[in-house]
């Protein structure tokens, strides 16, 4: 996960689950915040599904067969990765961008992406 803008002093930003209650926790710089709790509003800005060219390659080349078609299709699937970026407006007014650049963090961010409206 990037950071890739903020209102106040930041450099870093991670998402880690918290011990009890399993919720999710963005720490940005020194400051954590609680998903939804903390969150006043948030929007997904950008949001892309990748593939590698080599991996699409492959893919097409097992089709032509049945055994590699059977291969094929899960390979597909797997293969994708999805990149979100989402901005965030904590109840305290700060606002920060981050990246989520794996499928495990889209995923999670994803499930907050409907609390509030952006101005």
């Amino acid at each position: 996960m990037e950071l890739i803008a903020s209102s106040f002093d930041a450099k870093k930003v991670s998402l880690t689950k918290s011990f009890m209650g399993n919720k999710d926790i963005i720490k940005v710089g020194k400051q954590k915040f609680k998903l939804p709790s903390d969150i006043d509003k948030s929007k997904i800005t950008f949001e892309q599904n990748e593939m590698t060219g080599g991996r699409m390659f492959l893919i097409i080349l097992l089709a032509i067969t049945v055994i590699g078609l059977i291969l094929a299709i899960p390979l597909y699937f797997m293969g994708k990765k999805k990149r979100v970026t989402m901005s965030f407006k904590t109840k305290t007014g700060e606002t920060f961008t981050v990246l989520a650049t794996n499928n495990s963090e889209s995923k999670i961010i994803q499930k907050y992406s409907g609390i509030g409206v952006f101005d």
